[in-house]
């Protein structure tokens, strides 16, 4: 099977589309504010099943949902099966997110205690906790294999050095990562005195930002997928 990815576009009508500039602007945004927002924010905002980790578990699951969507439009496509693999491959990747932000499932029962008003959850009390590891190690074994033996790797590549790769999607999710890894206190760096009670908040809050990113970096490769393949796609002005 041969198919065309498409030079770069030269036009300078847009140099990024819209859509693509108004969700980057809102993740900039969601993790700009946390910095006046997260510190009047009450602590409980940051335990388990707290609006913001509901918040999270809807992104995954609407990554998982996305992906899906994606490799049934894919399916019978000029792209063929190694853009299906693309695609299927992603969603067991969002669930199994999805799953360790519910604690496997925990998240469902009650509490198994409370501590100073907080509810704890642990995967610990799960019949099933010692199958977790193993079968999400399968699935990733899976996922690879499939991804090697379909050479989806080729839909990718010739994108990487283009605007139309998810670079700045990218970006923001590693900025995301770095100060929540900051807020748990295992980036090497004390937390700030400033920070301190509301570090749990702030951990959860730049989460959000982080899964979002990661959603706009799946839609927006997948978009430069299906325009090498199709041409320019709505709301994707020269295809960026």
């Amino acid at each position: 099977m041969t198919f065309s990815q498409g030079a770069p576009s030269s036009s300078p009508s847009h140099w990024i589309s819209p859509s693509r500039c108004a969700l980057l602007l809102l993740i900039a945004a969601w993790l700009l504010a946390g910095y006046w927002v997260v510190p009047g924010l009450p602590a409980s905002a940051g335990w388990e099943n707290s609006w913001l980790e509901n918040t999270q578990v809807v992104i995954l699951l609407g990554g998982a949902v996305t992906a899906a969507l994606y490799a049934q439009r894919f399916a019978g496509g000029a792209l063929g099966r190694p853009a299906v693999a693309l695609a299927a491959c992603l969603v067991p990747v969002w669930l199994a997110l999805a799953g360790r932000e519910l604690a496997w499932g925990a998240a469902f029962l009650p509490p198994m205690d409370i501590e100073e008003g907080e509810p704890i959850y642990s995967s610990s009390i799960l019949f099933y906790k010692a199958a977790v590891a193993p079968v999400v190690g399968a699935a990733a074994a899976a996922v690879v294999a499939v991804l090697v033996w379909q050479r989806s790797d080729r839909l990718v590549w010739p994108h990487l050095l283009t605007r139309r790769f998810p670079w700045f999607e990218m970006a923001l999710g590693v900025c995301a990562g770095l100060v929540s890894t900051y807020a748990e206190g295992h980036l090497g760096l004390p937390v700030s005195s400033t920070w301190m009670s509301s570090a749990p908040v702030l951990e959860e809050w730049v989460e959000v930002a982080a899964y979002l990113a990661l959603w706009a970096a799946q839609w927006q490769m997948f978009r430069a997928v299906l325009r090498a393949a199709h041409g320019p796609q709505p709301d994707a002005a020269d295809g960026k």
